[in-house]
C-alpha cells in the first residue's frame, strides 16, 4: 500500500493563526472520526481507503485504523510515519506533513482560517475581497525556491489553496467544503486536492463523518505505541 501518499492525501492542509473559535478553541483537545479518502493517480489508477482517524493535540499522534483495502494502522508523528499490521512495525517513511500542519491540529488549535502562515516566515503581500471572498496572497521573502501562496476565506473560514512555483505555475490546488460545526468546533468535512505534474493531475478527495470532539476513551489508539523491530 502506498501508505505515505494516503497519509499525504488526508492531510492536504490548511490554516492560519486567527482565532475564529473564540474563547472555545483551547477546551478541545481530542477529535475522532470516520474517513475516507478516493485517489486517481496520473495514469488514472483510482484507490479507496476507509477507516477512522484518532487525534490528540498533546500526545501529537495522528493515528488512521484502516479498514480497506487491508486491515493496517499508520501513526504519524512529526518526523516519521510508521505502517503497523498485526502489531508488527511493517514499514515507515519520513512525514512529509509536519503536525501542525494538519487539518486535525490546526482545527484544534482555532487556526484553520489561514493556514497558519502568521507562525512562519511567510508574509501577506496581498488582500482582495470578491463578492465576500477574501483572498489572501503569501510569500517568502528571502526564499529562493517557493513560490507564493493564494488563501481564499469566507465567513471567516479556509476555502481554498493555491500554491505556485517560482514561474508563477500551479503545483496544487486545495478546497475546504461542507463545515460541520460539533460543540463550536468547525470542522471541513470534505476536502478536495489536485496536485499538478505536467500536463497531468492526481486527485484526492477526503471525507469525514461521525465526528466526536473530545472523546475520553480509546485511549490505545490515541497514543498508539509503536511496535520494536525484533
Amino acid at each position: 500500500m502506498r501508505f505515505n501518499q494516503i497519509f499525504v492525501g488526508i492531510f492536504i492542509i490548511c490554516s492560519l493563526l486567527s482565532s475564529v473559535y473564540g474563547v472555545h478553541a483551547q477546551t478541545f483537545t481530542r477529535i475522532e472520526a470516520d474517513f475516507s479518502i478516493k485517489e486517481k493517480d496520473i495514469n488514472g489508477n483510482k484507490l479507496l481507503t476507509i477507516g477512522k482517524v484518532y487525534y490528540d493535540k498533546n500526545i501529537r499522534k495522528i493515528v488512521l485504523d484502516i479498514s480497506f483495502p487491508e486491515k493496517v494502522l499508520i501513526v504519524a508523528s512529526d518526523s516519521l510515519v510508521y505502517m503497523i499490521k498485526n502489531d508488527t512495525l511493517v514499514n515507515t517513511a519520513p512525514a512529509s506533513v509536519p503536525i501542525d500542519f494538519t487539518v486535525y491540529n490546526l482545527c484544534l488549535n482555532g487556526k484553520l482560517a489561514f493556514y497558519g502562515l502568521k507562525e512562519t516566515p511567510y508574509v501577506l503581500e496581498e488582500v482582495d475581497n470578491d463578492e465576500g471572498m477574501i483572498i489572501t496572497t503569501w510569500k517568502l521573502p528571502k526564499e529562493k525556491s517557493t513560490g507564493k501562496l493564494m488563501l481564499s476565506q469566507k465567513d471567516k473560514k479556509l476555502t481554498g489553496m493555491i500554491n505556485f512555483d517560482l514561474e508563477g505555475a500551479i503545483l496544487s490546488k486545495q478546497f475546504y467544503e461542507d463545515y460541520i460545526n460539533i460543540d463550536g468546533l468547525e470542522f471541513p468535512s470534505r476536502m478536495i486536492q489536485y496536485i499538478f505534474v505536467l500536463d497531468k493531475k492526481m486527485i484526492k478527495v477526503t471525507s469525514h463523518s461521525n465526528i466526536i470532539i473530545n472523546e475520553m476513551d480509546n485511549n490505545n489508539f490515541y497514543d498508539y505505541p509503536i511496535p520494536v523491530i525484533k
